[in-house]
């Protein structure tokens, strides 16, 4: 082979590969749709394909609710989308009981979906945050799922997702297989032209103070609409602003972050304004006026 075939060839690989990778590392994902109705599978699957355009894996929230847990399960063999299995998780015990429950007959009945496509299961999101539960009976709760998975042959990562300050010094962070935490620079009233700068200290601050942990950023975005949150203004061209120097940040970081966006869709069901508009495709499940991709990075 010549060295012009071989440069070709070489060159050819890489363009596949580059543009192989899907824009966005991962995105949060709640399955009702923009009444607050139930979905059927149908309509999962169909979510996961518009998905899939721009991402190949999923965050969820809980199992019960809607039984998103089964729907998203058996959309993720359908599709071939990657899942990071979210469980509801507050003060109440019979509330983990019952999620832990449909937990186990899941994994009964797919087992072979959580070995080919459920990366991670997520024991509760904010829960310690809200003061409904604290870091060590999490972590008590994460090392009960960890034992169950290896004990059913099912080689799924666990983990519980919150914000920074409760990985430190933690029952929590010893229990879990990586981190997962949430950061909103629009939930800490941070202006949106010190936003990027801000989340990539706060990313780099739990680094630092949990060396050798793996991290994975659980939740950023930003609303389209609400109120102002002290220096944070809600709108589409900061929500745009944001996602696109995010974007593009974490493209030109020298050290890879996995991530999820929050999130796939609005949410208009959602009771606080704010939580309406956090999403890039609307409550029709349409992309939104002004996302581009692939995003253009020489821009920002």
């Amino acid at each position: 082979m010549n060295l012009k075939l071989i440069q070709l060839t070489l060159a050819t690989l890489l363009t596949s590969s580059i543009s192989a990778q899907k824009p966005v590392w991962g995105l949060g994902y709640n399955a009702k749709h923009s009444d607050g109705q139930c979905p059927d599978l149908n309509k999962v699957i169909e979510d996961f394909k518009t998905m899939l355009t721009i991402t190949d894996r999923i965050r969820t929230f809980g199992i019960q609710d809607c039984n998103q847990g089964e729907l998203v399960i058996q959309a993720a063999k359908a599709t071939g989308m990657k899942l990071s299995l979210g469980m509801f998780i507050n003060q109440y015990d019979a509330e983990y009981n019952a999620e832990y429950s449909r937990l186990q007959a899941l994994v009964g009945q797919y087992k072979d979906v959580f070995v080919g496509n459920v990366d991670s299961v997520i024991v509760g999101s904010e829960a310690i945050y809200r003061k409904e539960t604290t870091n060590s009976a999490v972590a008590a709760k994460v090392v009960e799922v960890k034992k169950f998975l290896t004990g059913a042959g099912v080689p799924t990562l666990v983990t519980a997702a919150d914000i920074k300050d409760n990985w430190y010094d933690s029952d929590l962070t010893k229990a879990v297989d990586m981190m997962y935490v949430n950061a909103y620079p629009y939930w800490e009233g941070i202006p949106i032209d010190q936003a990027i700068n801000h989340l990539w200290w706060k990313i780099q601050e739990v680094k630092d103070r949990t060396p050798g942990k793996r991290f994975v950023l659980s939740e950023t975005g930003w609303p389209q609409g609400g109120n102002n949150f002290g220096a944070a203004v809600p709108s589409k061209d900061n929500q745009i602003r944001f996602f696109n120097q995010f974007i593009c940040s974490v493209a030109k970081s020298p050290v890879p972050l996995e991530y999820y966006w929050f999130s796939a869709f609005d949410e208009t069901w959602n009771k606080d304004e704010a939580g309406m508009s956090w999403g890039i495709f609307d409550a029709n499940r349409q992309l939104k006026p002004g996302y581009q991709f692939p995003v253009p990075c020489d821009k920002f």
